[in-house]
């Protein structure tokens, strides 16, 4: 990796570290309400309440939170995000069941974000994990439907064909690697083995997609690159 990349991916760590050096994502669900209850706190700062019912057929449930804070949990209780004024992470929640009795079993939910010292440790490893990773995809504002790739160092990671129904569209991704395109169709999360970045998109009305293919009606294409490329 060139010295200018390094540093891109040194002050992309940084930067995500102070805004949000501290955050901690605590929650309970009874099992058979599946009622949730849970708060993100953003250094010592309550920002967000979870409170409500975790549908089945939703395939996330959103917190209430103070002005330029947003989050949400995915329904299977496995993956959270957060916006802490427009820093964006995606972060895998700890799960355990616990049960006072037959008829009162409940998740507890805990998931915590690394503190400065302990991000500055893995440098190293984000820089390399991120040396270059593209986003590429078409959109058709009149169908809603999508497309989208990310390739992470070359490598297709993650995936998506079909319909812009969430306002966070989850991609398919092969192990250890997750992401999301926000319904705004500017930014997108992404997660490499644990080590998560934001990738800023942009919307094109001309030239050729990744697949060689140009637009057809009522079509732009999304294009994305973080990371040094």
């Amino acid at each position: 990796m060139q010295f200018l990349q390094a540093i891109l991916a040194f002050v992309v760590v940084f930067s995500v570290t102070f805004s949000s050096g501290c955050l901690v994502f605590d929650a309970t669900c009874n099992i058979g309400t599946s009622k949730i209850v849970g708060t993100m706190t953003d250094n010592g700062q309550k920002t967000c309440t979870f409170s409500g019912i975790v549908a089945k057929d939703k395939k996330s449930l959103f917190a209430s939170c103070i002005e330029g804070f947003a989050s949400y949990s995915r329904s299977d209780l496995e993956i959270a995000a957060y916006s802490n004024r427009g820093n964006e992470h995606l972060f895998p929640v700890a799960k355990e069941v616990h049960s006072t009795n037959p008829r009162n079993q409940y998740y507890t939910l805990s998931a915590r974000m690394m503190k400065l010292f302990q991000t500055l440790a893995v440098i190293s490893l984000f820089t390399v994990g991120y040396a270059c990773v593209k986003l590429d995809g078409k959109y058709n504002w009149g169908t809603h439907d999508i497309s989208a790739t990310i390739t992470d160092n070359g490598k297709n990671t993650c995936t998506y064909s079909g319909k812009l129904r969430d306002a966070h569209q989850f991609l398919s991704c092969i192990p250890r690697f997750s992401a999301f395109i926000d319904g705004s169709l500017t930014w997108a999360s992404y997660s490499n083995n644990g080590n998560k970045g934001t990738i800023r998109i942009i919307k094109e009305t001309t030239g050729k997609g990744a697949d060689g293919n140009g637009l057809g009606k009522d079509e732009f294409f999304l294009a994305g690159q973080a990371f040094g490329c």
